[in-house]
């Protein structure tokens, strides 16, 4: 075995993903497969796979793949590898001699990948595949071939950017295929919530110290909370409130409220901007047989589009009134002297917006109008 080449792990035919046999004309054992998404450069046949080593072996492979299905330039090649076209040539045989198949034109070299897997043209080709097209299995799979992720060889190549940003497709797709994870906030109707939004992956919980003990990690763990505003039987709490203001002041989760009882003289309009909910939607009553339709409608609504886009949108229009506000809070308090400060402090939050971070932007304005006095201490 030559000195620059090491044995990396032997498998067998089975235990290489997308092996077959093949036989060159000189009747060598062919490369079925080349691997750049382990860290290394390894090259598989049917009696297991070995990892390139050495300054120039390597980088000549990585180069040619990064120019698959094109042709790599000879002297690119020598400009990379740093040797004469001699060294080139004798590098290029003793990859064919590996089963490398380097078709050689006019111009310079070419990998044949016919009946030869690439981990990381096979990675890019799924992440470039329709939408509709995909499965949650071929997703996984693609992103199972991402091991200790790309050789650093390709840092100098295109291939480099495209493949940490088709992972970053990938693990999106990843997401949209997992079951959406909701948090309901129910003392009544929690259980039948769940059975009738079966298709979630649903957590129920009753009272506000068990929501203080998800609260730390619900960015985490939930894609979305429904919060009902009454967590007592006899419906003169809001506890409810005091949960969706925990939620919507730290992080980005959708919140829809749900309530069988509004109080008198809320106007739902100004409460759902309050809090940048989804929606406020009224339970149709409490009892073991009751129709839930309009609260599974608004989740299955939730969950049908992008709507924190939406919901960050609604809070930056909002900005506008939120200083109008605290500037007439100032002045009913007889404190004038602070207008400057609101000044700054719309400043700082209209840069926030424009990161266009739903989280961050949330955690401002909450923090601004307890500043000013339009939102009164901490939710606990």
């Amino acid at each position: 075995m030559p000195d620059n080449i090491r044995c990396y792990r032997q498998r067998k035919v089975s235990d290489v993903p997308y092996v077959r046999t093949i036989k060159t004309d000189r009747g060598l054992m062919a490369t079925t497969r080349i691997k750049l998404l382990d860290g290394e450069v390894c090259l598989c046949n049917d009696t297991g796979e070995q990892a390139l080593t050495g300054p120039v072996l390597p980088r000549i492979v990585v180069e040619l793949v990064a120019g698959t299905p094109g042709t790599v330039s000879e002297t690119s090649l020598i400009d990379v590898v740093g040797s004469s076209r001699e060294a080139l040539q004798t590098n290029v045989s003793r990859l064919r001699r590996l089963g490398l198949d380097i078709a050689r034109t006019g111009s310079g070299y070419r990998l044949v990948t016919t009946g030869v897997g690439v981990d990381a043209l096979e990675f890019l080709e799924v992440a470039r595949t329709n939408r509709q097209d995909l499965s949650a299995e071929r997703v996984q799979t693609a992103l199972a071939l991402w091991r200790n992720g790309p050789t650093r060889l390709l840092g100098s190549t295109a291939m480099w950017n495209a493949l940490h940003e088709a992972k970053a497709t990938l693990e999106a797709h990843r997401a949209r295929f997992a079951p959406k994870r909701l948090l309901i906030v129910e003392d009544q109707v929690g259980d039948r919530l769940c059975e009738v939004l079966g298709e979630y992956d649903c957590t129920v919980v009753q009272d506000l110290p068990a929501f203080w003990r998800l609260l730390p990690d619900l960015e985490d763990n939930f894609d979305a909370a429904l919060v009902d505003l009454h967590l007592r039987p006899d419906y003169v709490d809001r506890d409810g409130e005091v949960v969706i203001g925990a939620i919507t002041s730290s992080t980005a989760v959708p919140v829809i409220m749900m309530t069988y009882k509004l109080p008198g003289g809320m106007n739902v309009t100004e409460f759902r901007d309050r809090y940048n909910l989804v929606a406020v939607v009224t339970k149709l009553g409490d009892g073991p047989g009751v129709d839930l339709n309009n609260i599974v409608t608004e989740v299955r609504r939730l969950f049908g589009g992008d709507v924190r886009e939406k919901l960050l949108a609604e809070l930056e229009d909002r900005l506008p009134g939120i200083r109008r506000r605290a500037l007439k809070q100032l002045r009913l308090a007889g404190a004038m002297d602070r207008e400057p400060m609101v000044g700054i402090r719309y400043d700082q939050v209209s840069a926030i917006a424009q990161k266009g971070d739903l989280a961050d932007l949330r955690r401002a304005v909450d923090a601004f109008e307890k500043e000013f006095g339009l939102r009164v201490g901490d939710h606990r």
